[in-house]
């Protein structure tokens, strides 16, 4: 008696789910009858993992077989391989044919998370194509080293549904190539509802280039609401930092519960006669 026949499938589903971390299970119950195929598949698949090259390969292979692997994705993690030399580089830039249509077949992806990423020699196939993942909610960007600050906020701003951002450890290879035409030419975010923007650290000792960031953060409309980490103050060379409206600001609408705040003092020099005098 075929057992998928006679029961509801609610009643498998809710058994599929309770092996949703046992890989092993799911595998044999993918292959047991096709009733249990999509549930199984959905927990197989439900994330992920690949370095830019395996996103071709999965791709290649999601064509070739007509597969709908790729739909029950729901999070897609790219991250630098351990091999990551600059020959691997060139030669993906001219083996990804297939990238276009990562929206197409990840259409039901609602969280990307970018690791270890070198944007600047990222195959651009995929920078121009990350994007097109229209039904991203979050976006995770995690030691990810961009070009340019307005290269980080233009790809932010390219998903139309994303609700929250985080970013940690990320850094900007130049970070002083913006210009003060930067606020005009910077891409906005154009959601109806508040970003929730998840910071690890910032770092006013920095102000040359974190400012600006402070500055795009604090015009956006509706303001984001962000959760910082830990802040970073001093010793700063040029104190009217302080004093200038975007920072008030941006100390405004920080999250309440701002975990750790670091301030270090700048080194004081004293001569004999100062030292005397104390």
């Amino acid at each position: 008696m075929d057992m998928s026949t006679t029961l509801p499938p609610e009643l498998f589903d809710i058994v599929l789910d309770f092996l949703h971390s046992d890989t092993d299970a799911l595998m044999a119950c993918s292959l047991t009858c096709k009733a249990w195929l999509i549930t199984s598949q959905y927990h197989l698949f439900n994330e992920l993992v690949a370095t830019p090259t395996d996103i071709q390969a999965f791709l290649k292979f999601v064509e070739s077989s007509s597969s709908h692997i790729a739909t029950v994705v729901r999070r897609l993690v790219i991250q630098r391989s351990m091999v990551y030399s600059m020959t691997g580089t060139v030669a993906i830039k001219h083996a990804m044919p297939m990238t276009g249509k990562l929206n197409l077949h990840f259409r039901g992806l609602q969280s990307l998370t970018l690791s270890e990423i070198f944007w600047g020699i990222l195959p651009p196939d995929i920078r121009h194509s990350l994007p097109d993942l229209v039904s991203v909610k979050h976006l995770n960007l995690h030691r990810v080293n961009f070009e340019t600050l307005q290269q980080i906020l233009q790809f932010i701003c390219a998903f139309p549904a994303l609700e929250c951002v985080s970013l940690t450890d990320w850094t900007m290879h130049f970070p002083f190539l913006d210009t003060e035409m930067f606020l005009v030419t910077a891409s906005r975010l154009s959601l109806r509802y508040p970003l929730r923007i998840h910071l690890d650290c910032v770092n006013l000792d920095r102000p040359k280039s974190i400012l600006l960031f402070i500055e795009w953060l604090v015009i956006q409309d509706p303001l984001p609401l962000i959760q910082l980490d830990a802040l970073r103050l001093g010793p700063l060379t040029d104190l009217t930092l302080f004093a200038l409206p975007c920072v008030h600001k941006f100390m405004r609408i920080l999250n309440p519960s701002l975990a750790q705040l670091h301030i270090r003092v700048p080194q004081l020099s004293y001569t004999a006669q100062e030292m005397d005098g104390r």
